[in-house]
């Protein structure tokens, strides 16, 4: 149903994409993509327009003599009209950023649900560690330590685990103890 949700607002967002005739304010390269080492379509002069549709990073999607590429932000004309447009472009880049955060947030919380179960996913997520939990739920909690010190006997595997105050303690992968 999300995933529903997130292709219909996608399509939403282009048919009701908003475009401006935006006018050069100095000579600019028109490209291919968004990538440094994409080819240049042509260099447009000074005081040409263009149709300028989305931002993407840096570059607006862009139309000129009827070819589609890629120009970057700052070869416009400040217009009002250019810089409202440049300014709802801002505003919705932020909330497709702030929409993918969420959805991403929500796939990691539905992992941490599948692989470890409600209560210690919860636990996970506000960063708390406690004896008994596995190496695994002490990296996704707390992430990567400092250093590991590793002692191997014949009673199993012993590690010491450095975080900046803290420090985790497992026999066999197990967290058996802690000092902060």
């Amino acid at each position: 149903m999300r995933k529903l949700l997130t292709i219909l607002l996608v399509c939403a967002s282009f048919i009701a994409q908003a475009q401006i005739e935006g006018i050069l304010s100095r000579d600019c390269v028109f490209k291919q993509s968004i990538e440094f080492s994409d080819s240049i379509i042509k260099t447009i002069q000074k005081g040409e327009k263009l149709i300028l549709f989305k931002l993407e990073d840096v570059f607006f999607s862009a139309e000129y003599e009827g070819k589609r590429g890629y120009i970057v932000d700052v070869c416009f004309k400040f217009t009002d009209e250019f810089l409202t447009f440049y300014e709802k472009e801002l505003e919705r880049v932020k909330k497709e950023e702030d929409e993918q955060r969420r959805i991403e947030i929500q796939q990691w919380h539905d992992f941490l649900i599948t692989e470890f179960g409600r209560i210690n996913a919860n636990r996970i997520l506000n960063h708390q560690y406690w004896i008994g939990m596995t190496a695994v739920m002490a990296s996704n909690s707390l992430g990567s330590p400092k250093d590991i010190n590793k002692s191997v006997g014949s009673w199993g595997v012993h590690e010491q685990w450095v975080y900046d105050n803290t420090y985790l303690y497992f026999e066999n992968g197990i967290l058996t103890s802690y000092q902060n």
